[in-house]
């Protein structure tokens, strides 16, 4: 997949170049630092995904440190051009997280960061095994824009594909979100999740756990009243409580 990199930190952007270039599964095809460059560089390169700053230079070559644009609006630009480029925010601006959800950003790393953040993110994106702007044999883009959940955690702000949401659990004062290849930790309570899992796949099988039925191996007694959960090819489980289970042997059944 092929990666863009708008940054005007210097050091900062020679290194995402760095990272991104260690997996062989991306590409970087272009670097800038400023806000129309970006434009012009993303029409001339196509990329896939856009390592993108919020607070940005207008042009490459202003010297003016104070003179700085909203890297923000420059996604949502390129974001109307193709809706499925998957942009990633790379920011010491936690302030502008809603903003960047409004555009369906993929992910929202704030500075200062590992290099392990990033790796992360690309891993997950590799992991996926889809281009973000897939051609039919027409040469049409296809769009095929997954549906997000924003996360906020201690360090970051993910966006979860909510497709791939395996279970969620409740543990003390933290909330663990398990995916088929992550986890995520948030304050979040689990009611809040609850309100933004619509899908009837999603049951709330107990107080402390919601369970997506896709991943769902088998079921088997603990106790009197409640239930173990299995799923595919996890090595965690879930409990759902004995009137739960009546309620999906209803609709499995």
């Amino acid at each position: 997949m092929k990666v863009m990199i708008v940054e005007d930190e210097e050091g900062i952007r020679k290194l995402l170049v760095k990272i991104v270039s260690k997996n062989e599964s991306f590409q970087v095809v272009a670097e800038c630092a400023g806000f129309h460059d970006a434009i012009k560089m993303y029409s001339e390169c196509q990329p896939d995904i856009i390592f993108m700053d919020i607070e940005i230079k207008e042009n490459e070559a202003d010297e003016n440190a104070s003179d700085r644009v909203n890297g923000v609006e420059c996604a949502r630009i390129l974001s109307n051009i193709n809706p499925d480029l998957k942009i990633i925010f790379v920011t010491a601006h936690s302030e502008y997280m809603s903003n960047a959800f409004d555009i369906y950003a993929y992910d929202y790393i704030v500075k200062p960061f590992d290099i392990q953040r990033v790796e992360r993110t690309l891993r997950r994106i590799a992991a996926s095994g889809e281009n973000v702007t897939s051609s039919d044999n027409t040469g049409k883009v296809k769009s095929s824009p997954g549906r997000k959940m924003m996360i906020r955690g201690r360090e970051s702000t993910n966006f979860i594909d909510i497709d791939e949401i395996v279970m969620v659990e409740r543990q003390g004062k933290s909330t663990i979100i398990h995916t088929i290849r992550d986890e995520y930790n948030t304050s979040m309570g689990l009611g809040d999740i609850e309100e933004k899992l619509t899908d009837s796949k999603f049951i709330r099988s107990h107080k402390s756990f919601i369970i997506n039925m896709d991943y769902v191996s088998r079921i088997e007694p603990y106790g009197r009243w409640t239930y173990i959960v299995k799923f595919n090819g996890k090595d965690y489980d879930a409990l759902i409580t004995s009137s739960k289970y009546d309620e999906i042997k209803k609709i499995y059944g």
